[in-house]
């Protein structure tokens, strides 16, 4: 009996494990549909904004980049016209170098010229100098010379003069002619000495007779 109970059992189970089970369409909330429009609106108008803001950035981006590109270009443009600018500046502090160091070593030499000049014409005054010494130790001795030879004319005269009126008997002349001698008998030889000292002689007898 429990065996005939559990098979009729296991087959009323079966039976409706096996039948397909037939469930009613559920009605959709009105709230929640509207909930879902919403939420999906709102995703909608979000991804809106965020593609706006990408364009908007990507445009912002590509135009600073442009205007970065152009300053860097201008920039790159003025950096190389101040280098050319240097290095025009640095070529015309170089020649300017070089032109003042050729005009220094001009100096210099116009210098050294100048110092040989200078020492050529001292060593010129200096010879002048001792040239004009000479000639006017020369022109003395020519005046010495002129006046020892006018003395020695002059002694010979009055020797010759005392001499003669010696021989006259002329004792006022010959003693002027003595006297005048005086001075001037160191211009006679030692033959005119021995015969001024024998008129001298003479006329110290004469004077005492």
């Amino acid at each position: 009996m429990s065996k005939e109970k559990n098979k009729e059992f296991l087959e009323h189970l079966v039976e409706h494990e096996t039948e397909p089970q037939i469930t009613e369409p559920v009605a959709a909330d009105p709230v929640v549909v509207d909930r879902k429009r919403n939420w999906a609106l709102l995703r909608y108008i979000a991804i809106m904004f965020a593609v706006a803001f990408i364009l908007v950035f990507m445009s912002l981006y590509f135009t600073t980049r442009h205007d970065s590109q152009q300053t860097i270009s201008q920039l790159s443009q003025n950096a190389n016209s101040a280098l050319a600018r240097a290095e025009q500046l640095q070529t015309d502090n170089r020649e300017l170098t070089e032109t003042n160091m050729t005009l220094q070593e001009s100096l210099t030499l116009a210098e050294n010229d100048l110092q040989d000049a200078e020492n050529t014409i001292t060593t010129q005054e200096g010879i002048i100098a001792g040239q004009a010494e000479d000639i006017a130790k020369m022109t003395k001795e020519m005046e010495t010379l002129t006046e020892d030879k006018e003395n020695l004319q002059k002694a010979y005269a009055l020797l010759a003069q005392a001499q003669l009126a010696y021989e006259e008997k002329n004792w006022e002349s010959c003693a002027k002619a003595i006297a005048n001698l005086e001075s001037l008998q160191d211009y006679l030889d030692k033959d005119s000495k021995t015969i001024y000292n024998r008129l001298c002689t003479a006329l110290e007898t004469n004077k005492e007779n």
